[in-house]
């Protein structure tokens, strides 16, 4: 596995209007400590654990389809962007992955999850433009909108409310099955009853634009954002079921949204280099998984006025030459122009790796880790190289060392698989294969991997009682799927 494979999804579009709405009503910013909890109430009737529970649901029917990326780079600058965002909130970071579809959009679920489409990050012009669509998201989150909406129309069922949603995966598959699926789940009631309201919209518009001003980006960025989706509104409302469409962007919205903005002190925006990076590498896998032309991907960076352009035509020019599998080119490139960011010593690692020098790569990936010991992309790529190696004990010694602090991670459960299968641990190996399987969503193929490593753990007790709690946990899920 190397940092440039990942799951592929549907050409289909997903959610593609969750975050249009219609007025905004300003009120005076708030500082930190202030953001309103109006969504508390909501807890009184569908508790965390229920919102949380619909949520996983949800996703582990997307996942299952294949339809999220999990590029390392890419998943960790994300992280970090919502943590800088949420972190004075005083609540829990939310769980977000990035979806495979050229539209513009970013969409929340019950308990905490928020999806991210890849064309979003391709197509906005800065850091600011994406935190603006983070923000609104997490505000949706923040005031548990879904959770009152259910409340509010009677679907407290869980798996009404669970099957109504999973209902939009299948329709990135088949649209009309989609349909289908979701008028069933409904029983004939009227699909709206779960869009977010005119009044959820501005709620979010509202304290979205709040954070942006309280975590240092400019809430100028959240009009320009709606001008992107202003362009984009065209393509709304076809072929897709009613669920995933809510009210259009108006003029009089963007409107409101700069008038708002203009009660911020002005500021100007930071020219982030990571977030070029991210936007160029989203967009060189694009063209390169869909088998399109690779220089439409980088058209953009002519367009780029800031001190960063020449470090990202060379971060483009190194990452292709990788993709094209030219390990030399890729090195030579990044030697030219040596840079002192992650993202340049993580390439420079791969395409060192490539030419077969693999413990000059794990020199350069242990700098890296010497000042973040956790950064997923590092630990990713060095146990990659470990295993190369044949050198599995360090390699299952830093996979397990990182999945204290990150319990949920498919990725890291599935190196540690093939770490296991390397040292001939057969019980370990199904465990791990397990792991992997369900946080990917596959909860039957997670189960038959939990038997197996029960029937090979006999006189194992802690490892028995382990693994029959965990076969237990995923029975339940598959029990919830059916329920739909």
């Amino acid at each position: 596995m190397s940092l440039f494979q990942f799951k592929q999804g549907s050409k289909h579009t997903l959610f593609k209007a969750w975050m249009l709405g219609l007025l905004w009503v300003f009120t005076p910013p708030l500082c930190a400590d202030d953001l309103p909890q109006l969504g508390e109430t909501s807890s009184l009737y569908l508790s965390p654990k229920k919102e949380y529970e619909i949520g996983q649901i949800v996703v582990a029917q997307i996942k299952n389809q294949g339809l999220v990326w999990d590029d390392p780079l890419v998943s960790e600058y994300i992280r970090q962007l919502q943590h800088r965002l949420t972190g004075k909130s005083k609540a829990d970071l939310p769980e977000w992955f990035i979806l495979q579809d050229r539209s513009l959009n970013a969409f929340a679920l019950p308990g905490g999850f928020i999806g991210i489409h890849s064309g979003l990050i391709e197509t906005l012009q800065d850091e600011d433009e994406l935190a603006a669509v983070l923000a609104h998201e997490w505000a949706h989150v923040s005031q548990h909108h879904l959770a009152r909406l259910a409340e509010q129309s009677g679907l407290m069922n869980l798996s009404t409310l669970a099957g109504a949603l999973a209902s939009i995966a299948i329709a990135t598959q088949n649209p009309s099955a989609g349909a289908g699926a979701m008028s069933a789940t409904l029983g004939g009631a009227s699909q709206s009853r779960i869009n977010f309201t005119r009044e959820n919209e501005e709620e979010a518009d509202r304290i979205g634009m709040q954070i942006l001003a309280n975590t240092g980006f400019d809430p100028r960025a959240m009009p320009d954002v709606f001008l992107y989706f202003q362009r984009e509104e065209r393509y709304l409302g076809h072929k897709i079921p009613e669920i995933l469409s809510t009210h259009p962007l108006s003029a009089s919205r963007i409107a409101d949204a700069s008038n708002r903005a203009d009660h911020y002190p002005k500021k100007s925006r930071a020219h982030s280099l990571t977030f070029l990076l991210v936007k160029t590498r989203l967009n060189l896998l694009e063209q390169t998984t869909t088998k399109k032309n690779p220089q439409l991907a980088t058209a953009f960076l002519d367009e780029i006025q800031t001190e960063n352009k020449e470090a990202v035509q060379t971060y483009a020019k190194a990452i292709a030459a990788i993709l094209e599998d030219d390990q030399h080119l890729a090195c030579s490139t990044l030697q030219a122009a040596p840079n002192a960011h992650p993202y340049f010593r993580l390439a420079e690692a791969e395409c060192t790796a490539g030419l077969g020098q693999y413990q000059t790569a794990q020199t350069m990936l242990n700098n890296v880790l010497a000042t973040t010991p956790q950064y997923r992309p590092a630990v990713i790529l060095k146990a990659e190289f470990l295993l190369q190696e044949k050198q599995v004990l360090p390699a299952v010694t830093l996979l397990q060392r990182y999945l204290r602090s990150a319990k949920n991670d498919s990725a890291v459960y599935q190196l540690l698989a093939k770490a296991f299968n390397q040292q001939k641990d057969m019980p370990r190996m199904h465990e791990a294969e397990a792991e992997y399987r369900f946080h990917s969503g596959d909860y039957y193929g997670a189960l038959s991997q939990y038997q197996m490593a029960l029937k090979l753990c006999k006189n194992q007790t802690i490892a028995e009682k382990r693994i029959q709690a965990k076969i237990k946990m995923t029975q339940t899920k598959i029990h919830q799927i059916r329920a739909l």
